[in-house]
């Protein structure tokens, strides 16, 4: 049986990828270009692998060889990780965790089914295992491109002191913590939010 023919083309789900980023920014979600592409994110997951696969794959549609990557609470533990690409020239991460797993216990209830149910685990045990393989140990300081971690001293989720260290570890990382933040500082977006455009901008700008 031969399989069935691609109804969405690569070039149309980038070109999905392309209006959602002027959207939205780099905060996108598979299911934001899912939407705008008129899919599934299973799709997207089949065609690309990950986020961080589609993305990789808009910027080399555009002949880019500066990229920046950003993500936000677990976003900013995979966006250094993704730093590791050669082409990602800055990376910035708001509330991530150093160690996923050491966060384990002070998570709220809500929080750990989702990451078991999205992990694939079947108990919550497994899940607490699996948390603690997100674990930026073994590859943060090959992480060696300019770095902004940002994060609030009053995050209940991810402790402040997870992303200082993301920051301390890897060796070009510049730290800012706001004394007033929430998690992912989403009470003061007004702060973080240009800080980080305006960072990336910068540094983008400044790769030779």
């Amino acid at each position: 049986m031969s399989p069935r023919p691609r109804t969405t083309s690569d070039e149309d789900l980038l070109k999905a990828v392309h209006a959602v980023v002027t959207r939205l920014g780099p905060n996108l979600t598979l299911a934001d270009v899912a939407k705008e592409a008129g899919v599934s994110a299973a799709t997207l997951v089949q065609r690309f692998g990950s986020k961080r696969g589609l993305l990789l794959a808009f910027a080399a549609l555009r002949n880019h060889d500066r990229v920046g990557a950003a993500g936000v609470s677990l976003g900013g533990y995979y966006a250094p990780r993704a730093a590791l690409e050669p082409r990602v020239k800055a990376v910035a991460g708001v509330s991530g965790a150093f160690n996923f797993g050491e966060c384990w216990e002070g998570l709220p209830g809500l929080t750990r089914e989702t990451f078991e149910h999205h992990s694939g685990a079947g108990s919550a045990e497994e899940a607490r295992e699996r948390a603690f393989g997100l674990d930026l140990g073994p590859v943060i300081r090959d992480v060696d491109c300019p770095g902004l971690m940002i994060t609030g001293k009053l995050d209940r989720i991810i402790p402040w002191e997870q992303t200082k260290r993301i920051a301390d570890e890897a060796p070009n990382t510049r730290f800012v913590l706001y004394d007033e933040g929430n998690h992912v500082c989403n009470n003061i977006p007004f702060k973080y939010r240009p800080l980080v455009a305006d960072w990336l901008k910068k540094e983008l700008a400044d790769v030779g």
